[in-house]
């Protein structure tokens, strides 16, 4: 029936959001659990070993063997960063999940990564265009090409433009409000 299936996918739901919610602050806690120099170096590594074994092309089961091929990514995977979380010293992951619940993660910026996608973003407009303009223009559109591709480049441009400037303010006002946070909590101490 139809409400079952609503109350089996509310649930489901459900499930998905409880589970982020504790795995976004275990993998704040293991981020600063990496960095930090009391860790030692095969639980940095492990990780590190972990993604290098999922990215490459070689695997202890090929994937094209059906089942058996991607079951050795399901299992080595979850293993491998289970085992480097276990490495790290209790004392380190206490601290860094009482740092994690305590301060916000913030990642670093790079606004060259941010810059580049937006690039590729405008690129793969660029090309949608002129294969839109091939496909399906007729001979009148055609020299007019340079004339749509360009306009739709100004326009990812100003899209790019203005998402970066709402991005930028949104951070400086969200830094404004933890700044005035840790102010408030100094001074009650």
């Amino acid at each position: 029936t139809t409400p079952d299936l609503h109350a089996r996918a509310a649930s489901k739901l459900h499930r998905a959001v409880l589970c982020c919610a504790v795995l976004f602050p275990a993998a704040a806690a293991a981020r600063r659990a990496v960095h930090d120099p009391r860790t030692p170096l095969l639980s940095k590594l492990l990780p590190c070993l972990v993604l290098a074994y999922a990215l490459s092309p070689l695997d202890l089961i090929p994937d094209f063997i059906p089942v058996l091929g991607l079951l050795d990514d399901m299992l080595l995977l979850p293993l491998g960063l289970w085992a480097s979380y276990k490495l790290i010293p209790a004392q380190v992951m206490q601290d860094c999940r009482q740092r994690a619940e305590e301060e916000p993660l913030l990642l670093e910026r790079n606004w060259v990564v941010a810059v580049l996608v937006g690039l590729v973003w405008t690129a793969g407009l660029l090309l949608l265009v002129h294969w839109l303009v091939v496909q399906y223009g007729d001979e009148r559109v055609q020299p007019y090409e340079w004339a749509v591709l360009s306009g739709s480049c100004g326009v990812a441009a100003i899209v790019f433009a203005v998402w970066m400037i709402s991005r930028l303010r949104y951070e400086a006002r969200r830094r404004d409000e933890w700044n005035a946070h840790l102010l408030a909590d100094a001074s009650r101490v």
